[in-house]
This record gives C-alpha cells, sequence and structure tokens, in this order.
C-alpha cells in the first residue's frame, strides 16, 4: 500500500492518496493485479482562533454527558427529569445536546430534579467551566 499527501486550494485542507494492490483470481484462475485508489479529504490543524470555539463545545458536552449519566442513574427518563425540574422536554434535551443553562436557578432545578446536591452540579459546572466562556 502506497500513500499520497497532496494540500487542497484550502490551507486548512490535505488530501490523502491511499494506493492499494490486491492480487485476486479471474474468471479463469489466473492471478489478476488490481490497483485501486481512494481519497480522503481530512483537516490540518486548525488555526488558534478556533480553539475557544472547540474548548466551549467541548466542555459543553462533558456537562451534558455528566447531567445525562446522572439521569439515567436516579433511573429518571427525560420526560420525568424536565417535568420535576420544571423545564420543557426540548429545555432538557438542549441541557444533554451540550447546550449550558446560563441560570443558576436552572441548576437549582436540574439538581433538584435529580435528586443530588447543588455542590454536585456546581462541581461539574466547575470541571466543565469552559462551557460557560463566551
Amino acid at each position: 500500500m502506497g500513500w499520497a499527501f497532496e494540500r487542497s486550494i484550502d490551507p486548512h485542507i490535505l488530501i490523502i492518496v491511499a494506493q492499494i494492490s490486491v492480487v485476486a483470481l479471474d474468471i479463469k484462475g489466473r492471478k489478476v493485479h488490481k490497483y485501486m485508489s481512494s481519497m480522503c479529504k481530512m483537516f490540518s490543524t486548525l488555526p488558534p482562533s478556533y480553539l475557544p470555539e472547540i474548548r466551549r463545545q467541548s466542555m459543553g458536552r462533558l456537562f451534558a454527558f455528566c447531567i445525562q449519566e446522572t439521569r439515567e442513574s436516579a433511573g429518571l427518563s427525560v420526560e420525568q427529569a424536565a417535568g420535576l425540574s420544571g423545564m420543557s422536554i426540548s429545555e432538557w434535551l438542549a441541557i444533554e445536546d451540550g447546550c449550558v443553562p446560563q441560570d443558576v436557578n436552572r441548576l437549582r432545578a436540574m439538581a433538584g430534579a435529580l435528586e443530588v446536591s447543588f455542590e454536585t452540579i456546581a462541581s461539574m459546572v466547575l470541571v466543565c467551566r469552559a462551557a460557560w466562556e463566551l
């Protein structure tokens, strides 16, 4: 297998071409060499200006994962958790999808619905604090 690297017009995209040689048998049982190539575009390193947004999104997803795991370990469905917290189902789903609540009262309501202390939710916020950076 051979690899070739090409630059595209966009400086942030790297094109990788993989060339593979395969030995196969034809209908009459003779060895036939087949050559295949495949192009795959990969992103090269993003400029530093993208890092704050990537960090914010990643921490939002981590917070969402923590909330979802806490809800599931409490044996609650999304509908039950949303109802207990006084939130709409779509609002709860948005939080579990990575949108972080901007209101401390929402965090308190979530803690009550999940039957965990506010300090537990506050610890999650502290770990994922980059999610709240605007």
